[in-house]
């Protein structure tokens, strides 16, 4: 390269003037006609959740109250967002209704995860069918979007309306796990498995309920800490002298 005699001066007409410079034969203005306009867009699909998800995973909770609390207030954001700005409410302490609303919206996300074919066939007007756990409690949906059964005592109006009509709770779900983990802390980890059940019925009807109870018992760190055997010392050995026979005065001092 070093060698080279274009590397070291240079093409031969840089020593002319400028009149003796190639011409450049490269166009500088583009036509109308060969301009191409490139319009590239860039789309990204994001999924909203709607109405029948989850907002919070109840999972993710330690207790039903904190769970009922937070999604109130999630709903009175949400409403508060949906409403003009002269009807928004802006208060710090929930309602009796606010909080009533959030848990029906709670139960109803349950139910719909747990009996969606039951629903769809009561608002149909058809029966459940005959392989469903809901055969038996003559189901029916309240204006609220609640399943409810309707029993023996449905007939009988001096009694509450959650007396009456009990919300039916899935079997091992996680929102029946909060509820009846919170009659169970209530009872103070002292009572037995028909009080909490005889507690519940009163607005709650829990699939297999008993089983639901004792799992709840099983899996309490108090309970186990209550019902473990009580650590017992091993006893030392008797000494050699007090295990012969002798005459009194043997040993003395």
């Amino acid at each position: 390269m070093i060698e080279e005699e274009n590397w070291q001066n240079g093409p031969k007409f840089l020593c002319d003037g400028p009149d003796s410079w190639p011409k450049n034969k490269v166009s500088d203005v583009v036509g109308e006609d060969q301009r191409k306009v490139v319009v590239s867009m860039m789309t990204q699909k994001v999924k909203v959740p709607s109405d029948d998800e989850w907002r919070l995973e109840p999972s993710r909770f330690s207790s039903w109250e904190r769970l009922r609390r937070v999604t109130a207030y999630l709903l009175c954001f949400v409403n508060n967002c949906r409403s003009e700005t002269k009807n928004r409410e802006c208060s710090k302490i929930l309602t009796n209704e606010e909080i009533r609303d959030a848990e029906n919206y709670l139960v109803r996300v349950a139910q719909e995860e747990a009996f969606s074919r039951d629903i769809g066939d009561i608002r149909k007007g058809r029966f459940v069918g005959q392989s469903s756990v809901l055969k038996t409690l003559m189901p029916r949906v309240d204006e609220d979007g609640v399943l409810r059964m309707s029993g023996r005592l449905s007939l009988i109006e001096t009694l509450p309306y959650d007396v009456r009509f009990p919300v039916i709770l899935p079997r091992k779900h996680a929102l029946t796990k909060l509820i009846v983990r919170k009659y169970h802390t209530d009872a103070n980890h002292a009572v037995g498995t028909n009080h909490i059940l005889t507690k519940l019925n009163e607005k709650y009807w829990v699939i297999h309920g008993r089983e639901e109870i004792r799992e709840c018992e099983n899996n309490c760190n108090q309970c186990k800490l209550m019902k473990s055997k009580v650590g017992e010392q091993v006893m030392t050995r008797l000494r050699r002298t007090l295990c012969n026979h002798s005459r009194q005065g043997s040993y003395e001092g």
